[in-house]
């Protein structure tokens, strides 16, 4: 079960049906948030899952929030669960494509982003090539959230850095900004 921690929404809980997600805890995700005020942002969720960081923002106030997928049922059930929660369809975007094909779409669509927050599946290994093509959709002041492996060794492209990391059991949180 995984609930809404903050704003509007909070407390309600978001429907899944999947077993093959790992959602991003409580705890990231409350300290995700008490670290970043995505009130006016907008904000994309990328290998949004369940969706529930992208929708954590929606009800913390973020103008606009784009939610990227590859699974189909995934994506499937983040819409149902922003339409059950009666968010204005112009508030939001759902994506069911790999990151590569959603970054591409959001590029001839000329879309920036304040905050994007990144959760790839655990054995992912295309970091660098994964932050430098984030990074042109990223505007001048924005943020990435990148949620990994404790395990993993991160290379910053150039052109980004570290602001601040932190680390929870086997989670590691980079906030990453442009130079």
């Amino acid at each position: 079960m995984i609930k809404i921690s903050g704003g509007y929404l909070k407390g309600h809980q978001i429907r899944i049906k999947s077993n093959k997600v790992r959602p991003t805890s409580d705890v990231v995700k409350q300290a995700i948030f008490n670290s970043i005020d995505v009130d006016s942002t907008y904000f994309l969720d990328l290998f949004a899952g369940t969706g529930a960081v992208g929708i954590e923002a929606l009800s913390r106030g973020a103008e606009f929030v784009c939610f990227i997928d590859s699974n189909y049922q995934l994506t499937h059930q983040i819409k149902l669960n922003l339409s059950s929660f009666k968010i204005d369809p112009k508030k939001y975007t759902v994506i069911h494509s790999t990151w590569e094909k959603g970054i591409k779409i959001l590029e001839k669509e000329n879309k920036k982003f304040d905050t994007i927050f990144i959760d790839p599946f655990y054995n992912f290994r295309e970091y660098t090539k994964l932050l430098s093509v984030t990074q042109r959709i990223l505007k001048e002041s924005g943020l990435i959230i990148l949620e990994h492996s404790t395990r993993t060794e991160i290379q910053i492209p150039e052109g980004l850095k570290i602001i601040s990391s932190k680390t929870y059991g086997e989670t590691s949180i980079e906030f990453i900004t442009i130079l």
